[in-house]
């Protein structure tokens, strides 16, 4: 679903919301999948967005990958072929990484449940 530029860089736009939460909420969603098994990139992408059902999309996602390897929460596995054939690397999380990540959970069900609080304050009043 592609926005226009002017929508999504426009402040007070929903367009410029939702693309702060899911930059937002990025580190998350792909600590969350690692967590399940390791990935390569392109997978990774793929399976992102076909759980969001295509709200969230990773362009670019080499800077985060390198991001959260230099905080040491994922590492690269030796490069394996992949059911294609073809040689991919792969990333897997750290113990560190699950730990970031519980933390992160944490914070972001906190933030639903105060959001939850001013929405449901708001209905009643």
């Amino acid at each position: 679903m592609p926005r226009k530029v002017e929508e999504v860089s426009k402040s007070g736009s929903a367009a410029a919301m939702a693309e702060n939460l899911k930059r937002a909420i990025t580190e998350l969603t792909v600590l969350h999948l690692l967590s399940g098994r390791p990935y390569y990139i392109g997978e990774l992408t793929e399976e992102l967005e076909r759980r969001s059902h295509g709200f969230l999309c990773l362009v670019c996602p080499y800077g985060l990958i390198y991001r959260l390897i230099g905080f040491e929460y994922i590492l690269e596995q030796k490069k394996q072929r992949a059911p294609d054939g073809r040689r991919r690397q792969y990333y897997e999380i750290t113990d560190k990484g699950r730990t970031y990540l519980g933390e992160l959970m944490e914070c972001y069900r906190s933030f639903l449940s105060a959001m939850d609080g001013v929405f449901k304050e708001e209905e009643t009043s």
